[in-house]
Parts: structure tokens; sequence; C-alpha cells
């Protein structure tokens, strides 16, 4: 009997285990089939074979890093009636491969949920005296009864028409001889701010004379809506030590130079000197990075005439770095230093934030390199592109991984396919 019961109970604890693992396979394989499921309902696939080559495949693009670049490029005029010529340049990287599209005459930065163009807006009115011995753009002041000139610098989303500038209280009154020229040039832009210089020119008659320059700094938006009203201030993107701009102005006394005394009278009344513009802060390039700096002035004076020339000759760097709410992605893969050694004709380089893109701006081609990562040492460029010489950059925005093909989509309607080589 004793035996007979040993051999039920174990019978029926064999039984038992029989059932567990049943039971634990079936709820495997129920699990599994649950997951089959939702994935094909969340990524619409027929079946698990499809599902499977599809996630396969979506497993590989994740270790794939792509960027595209949206370079905005400027190339500087001198002449008070030449605008200032912009380029946009957006290089789309796909795996190995490399599509660049172009825009001629305008500049393009993303911002907010819209691209939004930046170009020059001219207004044009002049008359020139009867005696006029010459009625070109270049022609001297003394030809013209009156002449307003002006280049200002509007922006406005993709598919939107521009609003016009309103100019008011040009004239001068009755019997003047008005000339009043401006003109705009972009220093910078962000995917929220733009950064513009202004040149100022004007004369009543006579010999007098007045030029000057600003550097202001606008939310994107505002130059569409109100022109020009929105100014923001740069200084609140940097920290500018006082004991630095103590010793930079201390370099430059405020005192007049008297060194240009002789026996003419109208020239013993020029006074000059030079000083730091404080507060006219700007962003510029410096080897591949965004960099603050404040501009040298020489200032001329007339005491006679009331005559003033305010001319920035250049611009001294504040070591301070500028905060990422102005920049977008401001770091390169490898120092600029290592770049000018191996490519001593670099003149500027970027590179993307998952660093699958390094662009090199060298002489009059942009460079690109897919780089790998695993060294500092560059070979040779995987693709070029052609531009001018006196073009330099003025922004940088990066889109990563899928949103390369979102912005592309968007700008393949405003820009023109471009030869690579």
């Amino acid at each position: 009997m004793g035996k007979l019961l040993m051999k039920r109970k174990y019978s029926i604890l064999l039984i038992g285990i029989m059932i567990f693992l049943c039971g634990c396979s079936n709820v495997v394989c129920t699990s599994n089939k649950i997951l089959a499921n939702k994935e094909s309902i969340k990524s619409g696939y027929s079946n698990d074979k499809e599902r499977d080559n599809s996630v396969l495949e979506n497993n590989n693009m994740e270790h794939k890093k792509n960027s595209g670049l949206l370079l905005g490029l400027k190339k500087s005029t001198e002449n008070d009636h030449e605008v200032t010529e912009y380029e946009t340049i957006w290089i789309a990287q796909d795996n190995e491969n490399i599509m660049v599209r172009r825009g001629k005459g305008f500049l393009s930065v993303p911002y907010g949920k819209a691209f939004y163009k930046i170009q020059n807006s001219i207004y044009d009115n002049k008359k020139f005296t009867p005696e006029a011995d010459d009625t070109s753009d270049e022609a001297p002041i003394y030809n013209y009864e009156y002449k307003f000139h002006f280049i200002d610098t509007i922006a406005y989303p993709f598919g939107d028409k521009p609003n016009e500038v309103c100019y008011d209280d040009i004239s001068w009154g009755y019997g003047e001889w008005p000339i009043r020229t401006t003109k705009d040039e972009v220093l910078f832009v962000g995917n929220k701010y733009i950064l513009i210089n202004e040149d100022y020119y004007e004369t009543g008659g006579g010999t007098y004379r007045f030029s000057s320059y600003s550097n202001s700094l606008y939310e994107l938006k505002y130059l569409n809506k109100e022109y020009k009203k929105n100014i923001a201030d740069l200084n609140d993107f940097f920290d500018m030590d006082e004991e630095k701009l103590k010793g930079y102005k201390s370099n430059y006394k405020n005192s007049y130079d008297s060194d240009l005394n002789d026996d003419n009278e109208f020239r013993r009344l020029i006074k000059y000197k030079q000083e730091v513009a404080s507060e006219k802060p700007l962003v510029t390039r410096k080897n591949g990075h965004w960099i603050a700096a404040l501009p040298l002035e020489e200032i001329y004076n007339h005491e006679g005439n009331g005559s003033t020339n305010i001319t920035a000759i250049d611009s001294l760097e504040i070591t301070d770095e500028v905060s990422n709410k102005l920049l977008c992605y401001d770091d390169l893969i490898i120092p600029f230093e290592s770049i000018k050694e191996q490519i001593p004709e670099a003149r500027d380089a970027v590179s993307s934030p998952n660093g699958s893109m390094l662009v090199v701006l060298v002489e009059d081609r942009i460079d690109i390199y897919l780089y790998k990562g695993e060294t500092d040492e560059l070979k040779e460029p995987n693709y070029s592109i052609c531009i001018g010489d006196e073009q330099s950059v003025v922004s940088n925005q990066w889109a990563t991984n899928k949103y390369v093909k979102t912005w592309d989509d968007t700008l393949k309607e405003y820009l023109t396919i471009d030869k690579i080589k």
C-alpha cells in the first residue's frame, strides 16, 4: 500500500509539472502573438514577415547618422548703391550620398514651424540737377537735387508675400539739398534673431556731411510685421567683463589728435580720435566659431561745419563665449587648428551635432567630409561645391537624422538642385 501511494503521489506531481510547463509555453507564445499583433497594428504591416524585415531595416537605420546643413553666405560690396549679395545652400546627407540645393539673392533659416526668407528691400528716389555731368549710380553728390537710396533687410515665411517698407519723413523741407542713404548688411542669423549692420550717410547741402553706422539685433519675425521696431540687446547674450572693457578703452584713449594742423584753416578745424564702441557689440566668425567682439572706431569731427564721420576700422574680440540662446550649434568635430594644419587654405569650418558631416570653406569652394570620427585625419573630401572666394558665413543651421528629410521636403520647393563633384 505504501509503495502504491507513493507511485500515485509521484504520478500526480509529474502531471502537475507537465501542466505547468505547458502553461508557461502557452504564455510565452501568446505574449509573442500579442506583441506581433501590436507591432502590426502600430506600423500597418500586413504580415509578420513584412514586419520583421522592416524592424531589421529600422534597426540598421538607427546606426546611420544623417545631417543637413542650411548654410547662409554673403558677399559684401563697398558702394552705397550696391546690395550685399546673399546665398542659401542646403547640403543634405543620406548615408554616403549628398544632395545640394541653392538659392541666390536671399538667406533662409528655420523659425518656429516655418522657414524664413531674408532679403534686401530697395527704395530709390532721386533727381539730378539740369547741369549734372554724370547721371550714373556712381555720380558725385553735387549732381543731385535730391537722392534717397535705402537698402533695407526684410524677412518673411516662405510662401508669404513681404510687407512693403514704409519710408516716412524722408524730405528735409523746401529749397534744401537732401542726400540720404542707408545700407543694411546681415552679420549673423540664428533661428530666432538677426544681427544687422546699417551704414548711414546724409548731407543737407554745402560742406556739411554726416556718416555713421549701427549694429542692431532684431527678432526675425518683426522684420516682416513691424519693420525694425523690435530691437533686442546683444549684450544679454554674452557677459561683458567690466575690467576687460576698461582695459580695451585704456588702450584707445578718447583724446583728440591735432596732428592735422597746417596753414589750411579748414584742416585745422578737423579733430580725430579712436575709441572702443562698447554700445555697438557684434558677433563675427573666427576659426570656425562665432565670437563676440567690439568695434574700434575712427571718429573725425569738423568744428566749423559740424561734419562727422564715424567708421569701424577693426573689431576687438571679447573672450567670453556667446550664449546658446543666440547660437544653435557651434562646435567642431575636430579643432580648427587641426583643420588648418592639414588644409592651410581653410578659412572657415562647421560640423554637425551628431558628428556625421564636416564642411570646410577653402578659397573658392566648400569641401564636404562625411566624417567617420576615428581620427582627426582629413583625407580627400567626399564632395565639393564651388562658391566665390569672397563669400563668408552668416548663418549655419543643422538638421539631423529624420529631420533632414522633413527640411528637404520644404526647401526643395524654393531652392534649385546644384551639381556637386
